[in-house]
């Protein structure tokens, strides 16, 4: 294949040293271990490659692609990027992704750091650079204040962000994505286009086809996007600012510490707590929560007396009734967990969550459920003056039950196969019980018949299982 870079050197005149993020320029220019770049062979990521071999040529440089196997040209891209490795002189490696059902962004991008990481160690380097430009700031932060999130969320993407093992680097946070593109052509630099960014398929995408161009509308060619930055700035400089009154006010939390104390922790004020949990969850085990899994684990501590919460693959949060500490899953294929639920939000390691909601009962209402209007897969309703307490585990072999409707107990085993339930599924799925262990509800099958609601019910519970 004919590697096309053109006039490439052209390139630290269109974009000199000044134009890049110049926090990330700074790092850069005192780091002296290998550079690992993240690049897919569009503009973005392929002028972030040539920059980093221009800019900082006396380091290493590692060229890491990763193969999400969903578009024709993916593979076509990695023959690409691999012999440029070769004209550039740098290493280069490739991750695949196994061919299998999961295709949301979450745990695509979940698989793709996990490839980053691994090889940042392989190679001993602390620098992962990312090809993230102005346009892909703006669409994040705007979607992250529709979705709800903290400070820290709003002003992400950052230029220099630490983690326990490596830094986080983006220096083309200053630069529009329209400009690479064109300097791609000036310079006579081949690049891939994919396709699947101009479809409908995610937020993303949405933001950038339909409000992206409609805010130059609105602010009728006036540069928005320099007040957008300042805002961005202005707000870094805030949680800067916050971060040290925190610290300080924190100073006596030790956050390689196994065991902190309950009470003291849920004394502090939410900023604190979330913190606090950040810090300690880093140190322990190299997690950082999203601001949604981070809000769970808060309502967990205030909610749950006892419990055993997976927070990754291999790391569980074990509340106890005055403590909480990490524990390292064993090596195994299924995860097991089980605990008390009174009310709030559980989340699971694949996306997936159980919310609990009360309502008043009326004869309108019980006739809308018995009607079936709910979907056993995704809801149930139980009566709350039945039970008013839960146990949420995994499914069991042997485990029976009487569903709604059924003379005797079945076999949940038997319910599994008629309803086509898959193995793998059946091992996610949350088992809730009353305290005595009498199955309520397995989403995906019928309500238990102990717990069904009756037109004299007072009090309706919600369960509510969602897949994202």
């Amino acid at each position: 294949m004919n590697i096309q870079l053109g006039n490439w050197e052209l390139l630290t005149k269109i974009f000199p040293k000044k134009c890049l993020n110049q926090e990330a320029v700074s790092w850069l220019d005192t780091y002296k271990g290998p550079l690992s770049v993240a690049c897919s062979g569009g503009p973005d990521s392929l002028i972030l490659l040539l920059l980093t071999k221009l800019y900082w040529p006396q380091n290493d440089c590692i060229l890491l692609y990763y193969n999400h196997q969903l578009r024709q040209q993916a593979d076509l891209e990695e023959v690409y990027l691999k012999q440029l490795a070769e004209v550039l002189k740098i290493s280069f490696v490739a991750g695949h992704r196994e061919k299998n059902n999961i295709h949301s962004e979450t745990a695509l991008r979940e698989v793709r750091y996990y490839f980053f990481e691994k090889n940042l160690r392989l190679h001993n380097s602390q620098a992962l650079l990312l090809g993230q430009h102005e346009d892909d700031r703006v669409e994040t932060v705007l979607m992250r204040l529709f979705r709800g999130s903290n400070l820290d969320g709003i002003v992400a993407p950052r230029a220099v962000h630490p983690l326990k093992t490596y830094t986080k680097l983006r220096p083309l946070l200053t630069l529009k994505k329209a400009d690479l593109q064109a300097a791609c052509e000036h310079c006579g630099i081949h690049y891939f286009v994919d396709h699947t960014n101009f479809e409908d398929m995610c937020i993303r995408n949405r933001l950038r086809k339909y409000i992206l161009p409609q805010l130059d509308v609105v602010f009728n060619g006036t540069n928005w996007r320099k007040g957008f930055n300042r805002t961005c700035a202005n707000l870094i400089e805030q949680r800067q600012f916050l971060m040290h009154y925190t610290e300080n006010c924190l100073k006596n939390f030790d956050p390689t510490r196994k065991i902190f104390d309950r009470a003291v922790f849920l004394k502090k004020s939410t900023w604190e707590q979330n913190l606090l949990l950040r810090q300690w969850l880093q140190v322990q085990c190299g997690i950082d929560l999203s601001y949604e899994r981070l809000e769970n684990v808060r309502n967990a501590l205030k909610c749950f007396e006892k419990a055993k919460i997976v927070l990754n693959p291999t790391h569980f949060l074990v509340l106890q009734k005055n403590t909480v500490f990490i524990e390292k899953i064993a090596a195994q294929k299924d995860v097991t967990f089980f605990l008390k639920w009174k009310k709030g939000s559980i989340f699971f390691p694949q996306n997936a969550q159980l919310l609990m909601q009360h309502k008043s009962g009326n004869l309108e209402l019980y006739k809308k459920i018995i009607s079936g209007a709910y979907k056993d897969s995704e809801m149930v309703v139980l009566d709350g003056e039945v039970v008013n307490e839960f146990y949420v585990r995994n499914w069991e072999y042997g485990d029976r039950y009487r569903p709604i409707g059924f003379p005797n107990e079945k076999k949940v085993k038997h319910l599994f196969v008629t309803r086509k339930i898959k193995l793998a599924l059946r091992k996610q799925l949350p088992v809730i019980t009353d305290v005595a262990g009498n199955i309520l509800w397995i989403p995906g099958l019928p309500p238990g018949e102990y717990a069904k609601v009756k037109p004299s019910t007072k009090l309706f519970v919600f369960l509510v299982y969602k897949k994202k």
